[in-house]
């Protein structure tokens, strides 16, 4: 009898191993011509879910979402695979700031000891600006960052705006001066960065040199956009002011 015992508890202790086997064998990333969903057995995951160790959304209807998402009064954001994004991030040129929960941020942040300040709709705004290594455009889309580089000179007769771009993407930059005969455009390049030679379609750096040509002020507004689209991704204005000895001195705006 105690042996019949032992063997009925060693059946059914098979058998749960063998159903618990089974749900991970069903769960499974599915694919159609709408988008990519979750099965779970004969049903599919909804909302936020958690798969090896990563976050995805699921609507309504267990798709994936990609890209901006509003869940119970917060926005989040996920990259075009699916995954929830934590940290500094730019999308579609703008900076923005992900708690660890993925929650976007607003008002003022502290990260990594300095303070930031977030306009409510989540953009970074004011002087400083937070750097980052990641970048998206449109549904998580991965691009390279926009980063500024050198923008405050002081007292040079000749100084450089670096701007960082991909102009693979289609988006280039381009400025206007406010008042014309102060400063001249002496060069203007484009380098890929050392680090991404051998990457098909990586990013870089546009550099542009000016001098001056007689003393006052005025204002350059570079923007980064595609020709064949009305809006900027990226406005960068930053004031020239030079003196009589034809320094000049660069403030980002």
């Amino acid at each position: 009898m105690k042996k019949l015992k032992i063997l009925l508890v060693s059946v059914l202790a098979t058998i749960s191993i063998l159903t618990i086997s089974s749900k991970g064998v069903n769960a499974e990333w599915k694919h159609s011509s709408t988008g990519w969903w979750y099965s779970e057995e004969n049903s599919y995951a909804t909302e936020w879910k958690q798969i090896d160790g990563v976050w995805y959304y699921f609507d309504e209807n267990g798709y994936m979402k990609k890209g901006w998402l509003y869940d119970n009064g917060t926005w989040y954001y996920t990259a075009s695979n699916g995954a929830m994004q934590t940290g500094i991030i730019q999308v579609d040129g703008k900076t923005y700031y992900l708690a660890l929960s993925g929650a976007m941020q607003t008002g003022n942040v502290i990260i990594d000891e300095e303070t930031y300040s977030f306009a409510m709709s989540g953009a970074a705004i004011g002087d400083k600006i937070p750097q980052t290594t990641k970048a998206f455009l449109g549904e998580g889309i991965t691009t390279e960052p926009i980063q500024t580089k050198d923008t405050s000179k002081i007292g040079e007769k000749t100084v450089e705006i670096n701007l960082q771009g991909n102009p693979t993407t289609g988006y280039n930059w381009d400025y206007h001066i406010d008042t014309d005969g102060i400063i001249n455009e002496d060069s203007k390049q484009y380098k890929q960065d050392d680090a991404n030679l051998d990457v098909v379609g990586a990013g870089g750096t546009y550099t542009w040199k000016f001098s001056a040509l007689k003393e006052g002020t005025t204002e350059i507004t570079f923007k980064y956009y595609r020709p064949w689209e009305n809006e900027a991704i990226q406005t960068k204005t930053y004031i020239f002011t030079v003196d009589k000895e034809l320094k000049i001195t660069v403030k980002e705006k």
